[in-house]
């Protein structure tokens, strides 16, 4: 009889599983740590509890790892992988998220995953152990190089029940993803009415340059989140990259760009002088999209409406609801992530409706309501 043991990584397993990424990787990005004999020597000194090991019979099959916010209480699966005779391994992939969630249910309120760093069939498996699909973003190349990714997060006992804040109103449009998405929670909506004392600024947006200098960026972002000069300062697990600029820095936006994904979230700004939001995220947009970049995100309180006004109005869509996201003294609150896409919404309908059809039912609706 064959024995599944799940444990956590020591130095001997190193090459058992460096072989293992480079036999069951896709062409579609490298994961750098995974190549790097001393880079995974130190994530396995620094972070072994971070990292899952399946081993049967002796042999290591699958590994997992994990990014943790401890003062957000956030995990975010960031990898898994399976040696290839073990892929389609339904008891052993079922194990192994029933570890991940109950091994980090002291350090977690929420766990979440996406396609981008695991197939279909396992985040189908995860929705069997507790996950719940929340939204798709529409590129992002999966693991089975489909043109969208899933999101689906576990919200451990009693979160949503018990530490979700309640009574705040949003936008209309994102009450009915939330609805759509969590039918089992209270969503008030209050339609957007601009104050009639409110103008929007007539000052021209300056010409506007992309700064990729990660170094440079990191400085200035942490220097002003010092002074306690930046607005929002919560985008999990993200840190900026690259920042767009004027000449005399009147705009500062932080980004962090992953061109292997033609992918960038808006992390931060940073604004000295107040201009039209609409024109200048429209103009942002545009650079970013020269710059090859298909999809750009950010993450909003889903009670402040008046920015999520100003970001729909500027061809920004609600890809995910995320209720309890970020902790907000002894609760948690709501948030969505909004996209904007230069590509067309396409899941590939009819290869999904036959092998993936809860994906595809969930995935039509998400379209119904943005349109």
């Amino acid at each position: 009889m064959s024995t599944l043991v799940f444990r956590n990584p020591c130095e001997d397993d190193i090459l058992p599983i460096m072989r293992l990424y480079q036999l069951a990787t896709s062409d579609i990005w490298r994961d750098r740590i995974l190549l790097d004999y001393k880079a995974l020597e130190s994530a396995f000194e620094k972070e072994a509890r971070n990292w899952l090991v399946g081993e049967k019979d002796g042999k290591v099959v699958g590994f997992a790892s994990f990014l943790l916010e401890s003062e957000q209480r956030l995990g975010k699966i960031s990898r898994i992988y399976m040696d290839s005779a073990f892929v389609e391994d339904v008891e052993l992939t079922r194990e192994l998220f029933a570890n991940l969630i109950s091994r980090n249910s002291d350090l977690m309120d929420i766990m979440y995953i996406s396609t981008r760093y695991i197939s279909f069939q396992q985040l189908e498996i995860a929705l069997n152990q507790g996950f719940r699909i929340i939204g798709f973003f529409p590129i992002s190349p999966s693991q089975e190089k489909r043109e969208v990714s899933a999101l689906a997060a576990y919200f451990y006992p009693g979160v949503l029940e018990n530490l979700r804040t309640q009574n705040v109103k949003t936008h209309p449009l994102i009450g009915s993803f939330f609805e759509a998405v969590f039918p089992e929670l209270k969503i008030e909506v209050e339609p957007f009415k601009p104050s009639p004392n409110l103008e929007m600024p007539d000052n021209p947006i300056p010409e506007l340059e992309i700064l990729e200098a990660s170094g440079l960026v990191v400085r200035k972002f942490q220097k002003l989140r010092e002074l306690k000069l930046l607005t929002n300062n919560f985008y999990p697990f993200q840190q900026p990259n690259s920042m767009i600029v004027d000449a005399n820095e009147r705009i500062r936006i932080f980004l962090s760009i992953q061109r292997e994904f033609r992918f960038a979230a808006i992390i931060e700004e940073n604004l000295e002088e107040w201009f039209n939001p609409c024109e200048l995220y429209n103009k942002i947009a545009r650079m970013l999209n020269s710059r090859g970049i298909n999809y750009i995100e950010m993450i909003v309180d889903s009670g402040d409406i008046s920015a999520l006004n100003f970001m729909l109005s500027s061809g920004f869509l609600p890809m995910v609801p995320f209720p309890a996201l970020k902790k907000h003294g002894s609760k948690r609150r709501d948030f969505v992530i909004l996209g904007h896409s230069f590509e067309r919404l396409d899941f590939s309908s009819e290869k999904i409706r036959e092998k993936y059809p809860r994906f595809h039912d969930f995935y039509s609706l998400q379209c119904a309501n943005i349109e």
